[in-house]
């Protein structure tokens, strides 16, 4: 039988593990990035702290793309909200965020007058809700190598196409 204090301490060593992670790739387009700490940085902070985003990090055994994105809506936080979490025992990491941020994003790279009706032959893996898109870690990273290069700041990544 398994000690439910220490499969308790277990979860919460991989969502911390997980929190650090995703802090470190932040680094890339925001150097102070680090994993936020509730105890020390107020009740109400993201997961991540030192970006632009409201960062929410979540490492689970199971979770559906609508299950992600209730719990997106359930964020508190601005409109500048990003979900981003992974299904224990993979590697595959999903990020969920508003449609108009992600078009601020990746709008200038995958723009078109009808962008919305071209997002799933363009995101083929990707789900469209109501307010909100859920995409694959590596799209979004593109999309913020791109938006970080937009932005015009002086040795980030170049331009690079999202699809």
């Amino acid at each position: 039988m398994v000690d439910k204090s220490k499969q308790g301490k277990r979860n919460r060593t991989a969502g911390h593990d997980f929190e650090r992670e995703m802090a470190q790739k932040f680094r890339r387009w925001y150097p102070d990035a680090r994993r936020g700490l509730q105890y020390q940085d107020g009740k109400h902070c993201p997961d991540i702290v030192g970006t632009d985003f409201w960062i929410e990090c979540k490492h689970r055994k199971g979770m559906t793309p609508w299950q992600a994105n209730a719990c997106w809506i359930k964020m508190p936080g601005p409109k500048k909200k990003i979900l981003i979490y992974r299904i224990r025992s993979s590697r595959h990491i999903r990020v969920v965020l508003n449609n108009d941020l992600w078009f601020s994003l990746a709008g200038g790279i995958i723009g078109s007058p009808d962008i919305v009706l071209r997002l799933r032959e363009i995101l083929p893996n990707s789900e469209i809700y109501d307010e909100a898109i859920e995409v694959d870690w590596s799209v979004f990273e593109r999309a913020m190598d791109h938006w970080k290069g937009v932005q015009g700041e002086a040795g980030q990544s170049e331009k690079v196409p999202v699809a």
